[in-house]
């Protein structure tokens, strides 16, 4: 009853606070949403992959939704910009035909599909409800519902997470409902399907290490393999964690009887799904639409980002001085924006708030880590440990390589564009590095600890209450 309970919890907390992000959010203030919003509504109208046009790659849209969309974003950076509900629900309520088509290119058009087609589905539904309405839907209608079923999804897939894993409920509720990880999963962006993901594999790897009962089967091997394709299409750094697996793989032979046979066929089943959803979702769509753009001549010299690429391989270590002082400059900066930084990160919580959620959050883990029976190996917190600094490192360094040479040049002393939200699919994994046997021993420690636990989710409460009002007095009241 108590895990139905955690669940429930989650549901409500999620569905409500969700909802209201949905809503106060006013239209594309969220960060990349213009792009993942005009990805999910080609693949609604059947565009899976761009067309080649003049040899450049790009999708037929509507010049009505690019219109709409760049007026939106006049607010960037200006927080006394307020917007109003009477212009928004008049657009909201337009009809709006699509015929006005035009070649166009944006950030996410080379993205696999897998990342949007739940935000297309509620695009089609949509469609399908304006259809009984006997009118057209304007471009505000088409993406409330495109958030919704992103919302209702994330949901879904981390509801199951909680249900699966034996332990760390709590804290994975805490973290399911953090601002940061509802305002994302209420906005059009792959997002909710990375956190998401990162939830499920988190929940069946604790599953098969702290289950006795439980052993790896080929289903388990089969999620394996689907969240690992969804990783590698849509951001490869998330792979890293699958170093857990590893681990999860060595427990079952060593402790549940595995035969090293049935291990190897559970691997190769994992591979060959990896590998047949590769095939068929990117690399052949790929390699048609790529044979068909022109690679004119003149195009022998090096990029940017390969330039770039050349200076961190030649200067290794002041990469690495490099890192050190762009994660000591912006660290408030990184946890604000993992914790809650909405809008189109530019609008931050107050710190007080972000730093009792972070130092609150830690004390749940550890209390709900050491009210259970499992014990951690120490071999399971290195395994995490590593997984998550080269997940992060791997962040800086993929945008040090292709998107600060574009701000400040070839071998900047800075890293540019790195955000704290990248960092939230390591966290349902990198919290078991907080197991510690000396708690385990203290029962007045565990006595406090089940206080806690029981109430840690007012923490979500508090926190998402501020949220929405931060929300509020940013965009809505003058």
């Amino acid at each position: 009853m108590k895990e139905i309970s955690i669940i429930r919890k989650f549901v409500y907390l999620s569905l409500i606070f969700g909802i209201l992000f949905v809503i106060l959010i006013p239209p594309f203030q969220s960060p990349d949403e213009d792009s993942h919003f005009k990805k999910a509504y080609v693949i609604a109208e059947g565009q899976l992959y761009p067309a080649v046009v003049n040899g450049e790659k790009g999708f037929y849209l509507s010049r009505s939704i690019e219109e709409y969309i760049s007026g939106t974003l006049e607010s960037i950076g200006n927080l006394d910009y307020k917007f109003s509900y009477s212009e928004i629900i008049s657009e909201e309520q337009k009809s709006i035909t699509y015929d006005d088509r035009e070649f166009q290119q944006f950030s996410t058009m080379s993205t696999s599909p897998i990342g949007h087609i739940i935000p297309a589905i509620g695009i089609m539904v949509g469609k399908g409800v304006a259809a009984l309405a006997a009118k057209d839907p304007s471009v505000v209608f088409l993406l409330y519902f495109a958030r919704f079923f992103s919302l209702i999804s994330y949901i879904v897939i981390v509801s199951l997470a909680i249900r699966i894993t034996p332990i760390l409920k709590t804290t994975f509720c805490i973290i399911g409902c953090m601002p940061m990880s509802l305002f994302l999963a209420s906005s059009v962006s792959y997002d909710m399907l990375l956190i998401g993901c990162s939830f499920i594999f988190a929940a069946l790897c604790f599953w098969l290490l702290y289950d006795d009962k439980v052993t790896m089967q080929y289903k388990h091997m089969l999620a394996f393999g689907i969240i690992a394709y969804v990783f590698l299409a849509l951001k490869i750094i998330y792979l890293s964690i699958y170093l857990l697996l590893v681990v999860v793989l060595y427990d079952q032979y060593q402790k549940k009887n595995i035969s090293l046979k049935r291990s190897l066929k559970n691997v190769a089943l994992a591979l060959t799904v990896f590998f047949l959803l590769e095939l068929a979702i990117s690399i052949i769509p790929d390699f048609i639409v790529s044979s068909q753009i022109q690679t004119g001549a003149g195009t022998g010299g090096m990029s940017l980002s390969q330039q770039q690429m050349h200076y961190v391989i030649k200067d290794p270590f002041g990469f690495a001085n490099t890192l050190y002082c762009t994660i000591k400059a912006g660290r408030n900066y990184y946890i604000s924006s993992t914790v809650g930084l909405f809008g189109l990160v530019d609008t931050p919580m107050i710190s007080l708030v972000i730093y009792l959620f972070v130092f609150i959050s830690i004390l749940v883990a550890l209390a709900e880590l050491a009210l259970t029976n499992v014990k951690v190996l120490w071999y399971h917190k290195i395994a995490v440990f590593v997984s998550t600094i080269i997940g992060v490192v791997g962040a800086f360094l993929a945008m040090y390589i292709y998107w600060t040479p574009l701000i400040f040049g070839v071998g900047a002393k800075t890293i540019e564009g790195v955000q704290g939200r990248y960092f939230i699919p390591f966290l349902p994994v990198a919290v078991l590095v907080l197991g510690n046997s000396f708690l385990r021993r203290r029962k007045l420690i565990k006595m406090c600890g089940v206080v806690l636990v029981e109430n840690g989710v007012l923490l979500s409460i508090l926190t998402l209450i501020v949220s929405v009002t931060t929300v509020i007095l940013r965009y809505w009241i003058s």
